[in-house]
C-alpha cells in the first residue's frame, strides 16, 4: 500500500445508470438510455461501426466526460459528480487509458511512459516497477 496516499491498486466494479451523451447544441445523442455494469476482473469487448460511440462511451466510463444524463459510478463513487481535480485523482487511481494517438512523452521509454502516472501518483519506484512489469 502507498503510505502517501493510501491507495492499494484492486479491481474496480464500474456501474453506469441511465446515462447517456448528447453532442453541444445537438439534437442526437451519442449514447442514450445506456444501463451496464462491468465487475472487478471482467473483460467486456466494445465494437461498433464507426461514429457508434464507442470512444464517447470510454470517455464517459473514464471519468473524462460527464454524461448529460444518469450517473458512472466507479467502486461506489459516482464520479459523474466530481469535479476536475477529483476526477484526475480517481482516473489516475482506478482507470487507465491507451489513447488511439497515445500521448506519450518522445523521450521517455514505453516503460517509463507506463509508469510515470504511478509515480505521479505517489507509488515507490519498487511498486511501480511491479506494476509495469
Amino acid at each position: 500500500m502507498n503510505g502517501s496516499h493510501g491507495f492499494q491498486p484492486r479491481p474496480a466494479r464500474v456501474d453506469a445508470r441511465g446515462w447517456g451523451w448528447r453532442h453541444a447544441g445537438r439534437a442526437a445523442w451519442a449514447v442514450a438510455g445506456l444501463d451496464i455494469r462491468i465487475e472487478p476482473g471482467e473483460r467486456v469487448l466494445l465494437l461498433g461501426a464507426s461514429g457508434s460511440g464507442k470512444s464517447t462511451l470510454l470517455h464517459l466510463l473514464g471519468g473524462l466526460d460527464k454524461p448529460s444524463g444518469g450517473e458512472v459510478v466507479i467502486d461506489g463513487v459516482n464520479i459523474s459528480a466530481l469535479n476536475d481535480e477529483q476526477a484526475t485523482i480517481t482516473r489516475r487511481n482506478k482507470t487507465g487509458f491507451v489513447f488511439q494517438f497515445f500521448n506519450l512523452i518522445p523521450l521517455l521509454t514505453v516503460r517509463e511512459n507506463v509508469a510515470l502516472p504511478f509515480l505521479i501518483g505517489g507509488s515507490s519506484v519498487g511498486e511501480q516497477q511491479k506494476r509495469v512489469d
